[in-house]
């Protein structure tokens, strides 16, 4: 491929280029050391005021040029840039598989049935067309083929063609839109992750829609053989619980024990409540004694050190009317200081509610990983599992490193894991 023909499709992949992000990658991989000094040539010769992504680009076909930079080296960087952008993900259980993980010597002819090039070939999968439906593999990562058994299987998908992207008040461009499967053998769980999904003038859904493309990957899968059969996270509401119950039980029991030296007096007044105006009972009603304690206990909870406070900024949850998913109202809190939401009396005095549900639809935690601080969400979404890593967040202390990568993702479903071992 000649220099102005790569030149043309890294420019395709603009969404995940930056300066900072390339220079990263050839850092890691200790390749073209040159670049710095190319870049600068470029930009002092350039006439206009070019974006740093354009120059960027044009030093990575400067670098093929030269031969200091061949094609499976681009793909390299390409393939490692778009790992550490895609980070809205919907995680599904692979309950049956085909492939015989024992057998490692099989994994190059798995590949070549499910139609992935024997080397990573981003490049030349750019179609110049628009974007249909359908997807094709354009790389792969999978666990050390030297390891005795195949743990983990990576697949980059292209869309069959461009995407045009416009974003307001701005000319359209031509993009491409990967997506990334993976099949992590070990803990039997599936990962479709995408980027956020905006600006795509598209009439089709699978292409410019969220729920589209995840519908569009599931068909690709479904299709593959060897096969792998997946399904939902349907409880995955009660594992957001069992989440929050972890990250926030310990500070609940300090508030709790303080409030329960003044149980009789409260049981004391709620029975004043209940001569005096006869409340109704009812199984979907908290007590009097409950209200009251709740009350209470959002009192107490203003005595409690900020830093034992915990990690979850954002819930939201519901206490249903009836039993249906359509009847319900909703308590959504969130602390735009950072600060974690059982520094807040709504999340008190909303306590006994969320302990009866025994439900969350979503939470929003900031927690310290080995490989960082991670901002992330956690939601019950397509009927599965979804997981959001968060590149901007108000976080008042600027030094915090909170910038998303995919070791922070994969640090994120090692923390949640562990939660989401619930039958269905």
């Amino acid at each position: 491929m000649e220099s102005n023909k790569i030149l043309e499709n890294i420019i395709y992949f603009k969404q995940f280029i930056t300066k900072s992000g390339v220079r990263e990658k050839l850092s890691y991989m200790k390749i073209f050391p040159e670049f710095e000094a190319f870049y600068t040539q470029i930009k002092l010769e350039s006439e206009d005021d070019r974006p740093a992504w354009i120059t960027t680009c044009l030093t990575l076909a400067k670098g093929f040029e030269e031969n200091l930079l061949s094609m499976l080296d681009i793909d390299e960087i390409l393939f490692r840039l778009i790992e550490d952008s895609l980070f809205n993900s919907f995680l599904y259980k692979i309950d049956s598989h085909e492939i015989s993980l024992n057998d490692i010597a099989s994994v190059p002819a798995i590949l070549k049935a499910w139609g992935a090039p024997n080397e990573n070939k981003l490049l030349n999968n750019v179609l110049t067309q628009e974007s249909s439906m359908k997807y094709r593999i354009c790389g792969f990562r999978t666990s050390p083929l030297t390891d005795s058994k195949l743990t983990h299987l990576r697949l980059l998908l292209l869309d069959e063609g461009y995407v045009k992207h416009q974003p307001k008040n701005q000319d359209v461009s031509l993009v491409v839109y990967p997506t990334l499967i993976e099949f992590d053998f070990e803990k039997n769980l599936a990962h479709i992750r995408i980027k956020d999904i905006e600006n795509i003038a598209s009439e089709i859904e699978e292409v410019r829609t969220v729920k589209g493309r995840v519908s569009n990957a599931l068909d690709f899968i479904s299709k593959l053989s060897p096969a792998i059969k997946l399904s939902e996270f349907t409880n995955f509401r009660e594992s957001l619980f069992l989440i929050e119950e972890a990250l926030l039980v310990d500070k609940r029991d300090q508030a709790e024990q303080l409030v329960k030296q003044f149980n009789t007096n409260i049981q004391s007044f709620a029975d004043l409540v209940i001569d005096t105006f006869n409340p109704p009972t009812s199984n979907e009603l908290l007590s009097p004694f409950e209200y009251i304690s709740s009350a209470v206990l959002s009192i107490v909870s203003t005595t409690i050190e900020n830093s034992e406070l915990g990690d979850i900024v954002g819930i939201r949850f519901r206490n249903h009317r009836e039993d249906s998913d359509y009847k319900y109202a909703e308590i959504h809190i969130v602390d735009r200081d950072f600060k974690c939401i059982s520094s807040n009396e709504l999340y008190w005095i909303n306590l006994p509610i969320l302990k009866s549900e025994r439900k969350v639809e979503h939470l929003k935690i900031g927690k310290s990983f080995e490989s960082g601080f991670a901002v992330f969400t956690l939601d019950f979404s397509l009927d599965t599992a979804n997981i959001r890593l968060l590149k901007r967040s108000s976080h008042p202390d600027e030094e915090i490193q909170r910038q998303p990568s995919d070791q922070k993702y994969l640090d994120v479903i090692q923390f949640i894991y562990p939660f989401m071992k619930i039958k269905n």
